[in-house]
């Protein structure tokens, strides 16, 4: 029993592993950029899809009413989502 689930283990870890090869990440300067009503920004291509993470959306002070965020110049970045990472860096 050990044995056949080390090798249904050993499977799906390659299977993984050689399905990911030749997926290209494409990201860069001028790769993924649109515009949103507060600016522009920045995301990455991966398996032909536009990936944006992150885009505030509103704000707002703890138990008040959500407000349209400020508009910003130039090209903010949205590769990482920045606010479900706020405390754990």
């Amino acid at each position: 029993m050990k044995d056949l689930i080390l090798k249904v283990c050993v499977t799906g870890l390659l299977f993984t592993c050689f399905n990911s090869f030749g997926q290209e990440v494409i990201t860069g300067e001028k790769v993924a950029v649109t515009n949103t009503e507060s600016g522009k920004v920045r995301g990455y291509i991966e398996k032909e899809v536009f990936i944006y993470k992150g885009i505030p959306y509103a704000k707002a002070k703890r138990f008040e009413s959500i407000t349209k965020i400020d508009a910003w110049e130039g090209v903010r970045s949205t590769t990482l989502c920045q606010y479900a990472l706020r405390g754990r860096i």
